[in-house]
């Protein structure tokens, strides 16, 4: 395994992990929002 290879895969991985932290992000706004609708 060479280092273009490695390279590729950790900013595959931080790229999927910082979408995940944004979809997280996305879900937790519209919990907070729909409550305080519902209040």
């Amino acid at each position: 395994m060479n280092l273009i290879e490695m390279s590729k895969i950790l900013f595959f991985l931080f790229a999927v992990n910082r979408s995940f932290q944004i979809f997280n992000l996305t879900v937790t706004f519209c919990k907070i929002k729909s409550n305080f609708i519902n209040w």
